[in-house]
């Protein structure tokens, strides 16, 4: 992993954000566990990255 290690220090670029996203619907998958329609899946993702904030809810 030198390569990658590496450059980071030229770039100065990490992957937290994707990290952060995936734990993020890591959860949501958890919390939804048993949902049988996808719909509602793909409703919750939304609410939870971007949907509290559109309609002014400190979450």
């Amino acid at each position: 992993h030198f390569e990658e290690i590496a450059n980071y220090f030229v770039g100065r670029q990490t992957s937290g954000f994707v990290e952060g996203l995936n734990n993020k619907l890591k959860v949501i998958k958890r919390r939804c566990y048993g949902m049988t329609n996808l719909n509602h899946l793909y409703q919750r993702v939304y609410l939870d990255l971007n949907g509290y904030a559109q309609l002014g809810i400190e979450h």
